[in-house]
């Protein structure tokens, strides 16, 4: 039997989104004891999963809030003695409690969103503009950015 951590911090609909993905992975490995890890107020949305499935809740506004407050949640989580982590939404907070898991040789994986950086083109354009009008502007190529922005997607990664 192995303990697996899942995390998604987020809004309702994002959450919700996971909880077939959750219950089909209970059902297919019902041997495994699953804990989901998401903001204490969607607790009520885990209630009807398989027996399998177990909820944490974080209260990132109050006692788990801030760098002081994540130390003190993984510390909670890591007394629970978690087997694999999956960090289902792999942003600030989610990262940070996956590297204190990885340094403590606990495998993780995370989804990668696909999302490029946000840029914002006037600034890059003055960016350019102030590059290609300096004293070395004979040194920079006249076009210097070429800058393709995919769809925002999902994309499985494997860590």
């Amino acid at each position: 039997m192995a303990r697996i951590l899942i995390i998604r911090f987020s809004a309702l609909g994002d959450v919700a989104m996971t909880i077939p993905v959750i219950h089909s992975l209970a059902v297919q490995y019902p041997q495994h004891e699953i804990t989901v890890l998401s903001r204490a107020v969607w607790q009520p949305l885990f209630q009807e999963l398989p027996g399998n499935v177990n909820f944490i809740g974080a209260d990132l506004t109050g006692k788990h809030k801030g760098l002081w407050g994540l130390n003190s949640l993984y510390s909670e989580l890591k007394a629970m003695h978690f087997d694999y982590i999956a960090d289902f939404h792999h942003v600030l907070r989610a990262r940070y409690l996956c590297l204190r898991f990885r340094l403590a040789n606990i495998p993780v994986a995370h989804i990668c969103k696909g999302r490029a950086r946000r840029i914002n083109p006037s600034a890059l354009a003055s960016l350019a503009a102030a590059i290609t009008s300096s004293s070395n502007a004979s040194s920079f190529p006249k076009r210097i950015f070429s800058i393709t922005v995919p769809v925002n997607r999902w994309v499985s990664c494997s860590t």
